[in-house]
Formats: structure tokens, C-alpha cells, sequence
């Protein structure tokens, strides 16, 4: 998910389903989505993932960077096969 992208389109950023989503269990990740036009830096990740940081608790923070790497091995696990 993109919420700063939502944030800017069309969903608030405190109404964003993505903190729902974790609290369920489900396998979630930050993402990029339109990065020339929503986000202000050169390292557009990195901002989602700053902001995440500034609005969210510590441990949905940690948990949320462990789905990250966790899909990213994942990934090169079935690419592999």
C-alpha cells in the first residue's frame, strides 16, 4: 500500500486501512505509487516508511519492516525456482 499516495488522491491518512490490515494478521508492506507526483524526495520508500514511522507505534513500525523483508526474500525464494 501507498498511503501517502491515498493521503494526497483520495483517503485521509489516519482513515487509511493499512493499520487494519496489520492488526488482522495480514502480511502487509509499504509501497511507492506515482513517486514524480506525490512524494518530495529522491528516495520516495524511504519517505513512506519516515512517515509511517512519525505517525505510527514503535512495534507496528518494527513488525512492518520485518512483512517488508520478509516478502523480499520471499520473492527471491520463488524467482529462484
Amino acid at each position: 500500500m501507498s498511503p501517502l499516495s491515498n493521503n494526497s488522491l483520495f483517503l485521509d491518512y489516519h482513515r487509511n486501512p493499512f493499520p487494519t490490515f496489520f492488526a488482522r494478521g495480514m502480511n502487509v508492506s509499504l509501497s511507492t505509487d506515482d513517486p514524480l507526483q506525490i512524494h518530495l524526495t529522491k528516495e520516495p520508500l524511504v519517505e513512506e516508511y519516515s512517515v509511517a514511522a512519525q505517525v505510527s507505534s514503535v512495534s507496528f513500525y518494527y513488525h512492518l519492516l520485518y512483512c517488508s523483508c520478509l516478502q523480499a526474500v520471499l520473492l527471491v525464494l520463488l524467482v529462484s525456482f
